[in-house]
């Protein structure tokens, strides 16, 4: 015995609507505009940031290295031992030259003070 069952047909699918001349130009300009407007934004900041950045990044790197202004620091240090090895020579000098001032003061205080002779004080 053959059964048969009837069911219902299936809804039909929506009909869309038929775009005849294309999307709205309307929607469309504004949305074109942003996407530009957003490309030459970025475009500017990767630029800025490269020229504020870029010698910092360099520097960085070059410190990494090693080389980072070693020569001028160098040739600076040099520089200022020569001048603390003359200034060492020039204290001994100026220690003398306040004896010799202490002991004109002394001589113009008491001028009848007795001066040692050069012969008592070398033997």
């Amino acid at each position: 015995m053959n059964l048969l069952i009837q069911v219902p047909a299936p809804p039909a699918p929506p009909e869309l609507p038929v775009i005849v001349g294309g999307p709205d130009p309307n929607f469309l300009i504004p949305q074109i505009i942003e996407t530009i407007l957003i490309g030459v934004v970025m475009i500017g900041l990767t630029f800025a940031a490269v020229k504020i950045f870029g010698p910092l990044i360099a520097a960085w790197a070059r410190r990494i290295e090693g080389r980072g202004g070693e020569s001028t620091l160098r040739g600076e240090i040099e520089q200022l031992r020569q001048d603390v090895a003359e200034l060492d020579g020039m204290r001994a000098r100026v220690a003398e030259l306040e004896e010799r001032v202490d002991f004109a003061e002394r001589l113009l205080v008491n001028p009848r003070a007795e001066v040692p002779s050069q012969r008592e004080g070398s033997g």
